[in-house]
């Protein structure tokens, strides 16, 4: 069969082909990025010890969670590159088994709940910031699972590049959680005053919200209905196990990357709670830089898969180089604003009530943004080219470079800074810093060598005797 649904997206890499791809997925990965901020704003006006506890009792999450969410999402490049080779019972086949694999990774994030206190005390932080993140992680790991559905459901939409959907939808959940934030952290409208439990707990309801509603619309859409998305169940383990092949690399890449970020964390965590609460709203802040680009590497990815299987390399290679042209300048421009108002930025977490301590939060603050205004400039080469050979299947090496060089270069170093040297949060940052120069240099590098060119992770169609000729055809 010819590659159809490839071509009514066009396949030639210019910056409208990108960015008709990638803004919609801007948004809907971006989504997450504003729940965390909303919810640490609204968390900085009720306690500054509610701010450093959230990004303690989320990270822990996002690490478990980060291997699950990171494989499901790899059902985008199965969804991909199917559709690129016209197959359309391979999409909906690809859809199934990710939701088989997320299933799976719900018990497994119910289990770990289960140990809340045990995960948390290894962290070393206050008892004050502790009793609060045990209780946020435990209401976030709980509902993880929802992230996992909707990481398999939206695959199927940016898969075939209707990433539009995926907008609207992440939209209207950033808008759930917005009004519950609101209300349950600040005991608005009638409702408590629940703190970091409220900000749970609207989180988790906007996670719902947005799983329940990718489900309806695969269900019922016309999209949905026309390609047979959760309507003919079935288990396919040769399918399931080429997706786990080349998702769990990806998967364990996240993990790892995270995991990196969360030993950072904890060890700045052990310097006091000033230091913890400069850490999160610095990076709360730095979120709003890199989360957005990771859209634009998604996709990256749905345009390299799609245009590796429908033999368009230098299609690929436009769009990549386009896609990291736009992401240095969206970091560029923020790291200035980082440099420029600092002060303005952190402000925006100032408690309600006088809180003495939030100066010296503000003072820390602005240091820290410093050097996340010069590691901005090399993410976004690491996020594009990293999601470049990721989307031809290129997982293993991601994964050999982010598990390698976030302990050589970022836990070690920040563990020596902090633990052995007393040398304080700046030379953690400095590690930090230098963590995301060199693995940014190394995706470029491994971009360049041209392996990804001739990969693919799906298998080849049948070949079968043509009718006449005798030639052969392409199975659908």
């Amino acid at each position: 069969m010819s590659s159809v649904g490839y071509n009514e997206i066009g396949s030639d890499g210019t910056y409208r082909h990108v960015l008709r791809i990638a803004l919609p997925l801007i948004v809907s990965t971006s989504s997450s990025t504003v729940m965390q901020f909303v919810d640490r704003v609204f968390l900085g006006w009720h306690s500054t010890t509610s701010l450093g506890a959230a990004m303690g009792g989320s990270f822990p999450v996002w690490t478990l969670t980060s291997l699950f969410i990171g494989t499901a999402s790899y059902t985008s490049t199965f969804v991909a590159q199917y559709y690129g080779a016209g197959r359309r019972s391979g999409v909906s086949n690809s859809v199934w088994q990710g939701l088989l694999f997320a299933s799976f990774s719900w018990i497994i994030l119910i289990v770990a709940g289960a140990f809340a206190s045990e995960i948390i005390s290894v962290m070393k932080h206050s008892p004050e910031v502790m009793a609060q993140e045990i209780v946020y992680f435990r209401i976030l790991v709980l509902g993880a699972g929802l992230q996992v559905l909707s990481a398999v459901l939206s695959s199927f939409y940016s898969g075939i590049g209707r990433t539009r959907t995926i907008m609207v939808v992440e939209t209207l959940g950033n808008v759930v959680n917005f009004f519950l934030a609101y209300a349950l952290i600040l005991g608005k409208w009638g409702m408590p005053r629940l703190g970091i439990r409220g900000a749970g707990i609207a989180t988790v309801s906007a996670w719902a919200f947005v799983a329940i509603t990718y489900a309806c619309m695969a269900r019922f859409g016309p999209l949905g209905r026309s390609y047979g998305i959760l309507r003919d169940p079935r288990v396919d383990t040769a399918l399931l196990w080429r997706i786990v092949r080349y998702g769990v690399p990806s998967g364990l890449q996240w993990t790892a990357d995270v995991a990196g970020w969360t030993i950072f964390v904890a060890l700045v965590g052990r310097l006091g709670a000033i230091q913890l609460e400069a850490v999160s709203a610095t990076f709360t802040i730095n979120a709003l830089a890199f989360q957005p680009m990771i859209g634009l590497g998604i996709a990256t990815s749905i345009i390299v898969g799609q245009s590796v299987t429908a033999g368009r390399i230098p299609a690929a290679e436009r769009a990549t180089r386009r896609a990291f042209t736009l992401t240095f300048a969206y970091m560029a421009t923020l790291s200035a604003l980082y440099v420029a108002l600092p002060r303005t930025l952190i402000r925006l977490f100032s408690p309600e009530t006088n809180d003495a301590q939030f100066a010296t939060v503000v003072a820390y603050s602005v240091v820290l943004l410093r050097f996340v205004a010069l590691y901005n400039l090399f993410d976004g080469m690491n996020i594009v080219y990293a999601g470049a050979i990721r989307g031809a299947g290129d997982t293993r090496f991601v994964l050999l470079m982010v598990v390698g060089l976030s302990t050589s270069l970022l836990i070690v170093p920040t563990y020596l800074a902090i633990q052995v040297f007393r040398l304080g949060v700046y030379a953690a940052m400095a590690a930090a810093t230098a963590y995301v120069v060199v693995i940014a240099l190394c995706f470029y590098a491994r971009y360049k060598g041209g392996k990804w060119k001739s990969m693919r992770v799906i298998e080849a169609p049948a070949v079968v005797p043509g009718p006449a000729a005798g030639g052969p055809v392409s199975g659908s």
